[in-house]
């Protein structure tokens, strides 16, 4: 993928495996962190845009594509709500061939 089309890179093991996507489990904790001022993840991002105070649209970057995610915070900067953004994509093509009738003679 494009280093333009996402705002950090992230590879995610399962079972010990690389794994081409990310859980959403842990789209969610690699959001919280970057709304966690000195976290590894926060760190590496540019910082937030004041225009956009209370809200942060983070898109994690994997081998599978982009999820995009946005974090809510509060006046106090406390986290809220974290929102995931997915679109559809086309998970499988299928042909089925059907035989013609046969007429049945006895």
């Amino acid at each position: 993928i494009a280093a333009d089309t996402h705002d950090l890179r992230v590879r995610m093991l399962s079972m010990l495996a690389p794994h081409p996507a990310i859980g959403l489990t842990s789209a969610v904790a690699v959001s919280l962190a970057a709304a966690l001022p000195g976290s590894v993840v926060a760190k590496v991002l540019p910082p937030a845009d004041s225009a956009h105070r209370g809200s942060r649209l983070l898109r994690i970057g994997t081998p599978a594509g982009v999820i995009s995610t946005e974090v809510v915070t509060d006046e106090f900067g406390n986290v809220i709500e974290v929102a995931l953004h997915r679109a559809a994509r086309h998970l499988a093509v299928a042909d089925i061939d059907v035989a013609q009738p046969v007429a049945l003679t006895a």
